[in-house]
């Protein structure tokens, strides 16, 4: 990977001009390697249910990366990638991997809300402190506390998200 991080696209001034096609195949496999190498970090149990995705370039410029789950795809902006270090692609690639990893590696974990993925609860619903507040609602008294704890309990032992 080392010698990813020192890949500069030259500017077309510097000398003979790069053919385009060529130029991209050299990104998306400096993509798919950096994908691999992170992919080998994991837990040993998560890095094998993790499955390769396909990787392209966009045009779009108001988002930097984007996961899609549908077409098991990791994209990347042109903007970025042309016009960026390598180390900001790769920060970029490590995000979207992330959502990839929530998707096929932890939306197995049944959920109180549906099927929904762990981090799908978390932008619906909010994190377990405001889910936990929700459920009081404004009242903190001992016995409300220990009606909601209890609750929660309940979830965890039966392995579901809490969802008040």
């Amino acid at each position: 990977m080392s010698e990813l991080k020192q890949l500069r696209m030259p500017p077309e001034s510097d000398g003979p001009p790069v053919d385009p096609t060529e130029r991209e195949r050299i990104i998306l496999h400096g993509l798919a390697c950096e994908w691999e190498g992170a992919r080998r970090l994991l837990d040993p149990d998560y890095g094998r249910r993790l499955r390769r995705p396909l990787f392209a370039l966009t045009d779009g410029r108001s988002r930097w990366g984007s996961w899609s789950a549908d077409r098991r795809e990791i994209c990347l902006s042109r903007h970025l990638v042309f016009n960026h270090a390598w180390d900001a692609v790769r920060e970029v690639l490590f995000h979207e991997m992330a959502h990839q990893l929530a998707d096929e590696v932890c939306a197995d974990i049944v959920t109180g809300a549906g099927n929904a993925s762990p981090l799908e609860v978390i932008f619906e619903n909010g994190t377990l402190a405001r889910r936990i507040l929700r459920a009081l609602g404004g009242h903190a008294d001992r016995d409300r506390l220990m009606k909601v704890y209890s609750r929660l309990c309940d979830c965890l032992a039966e392995g579901r998200v809490f969802v008040p």
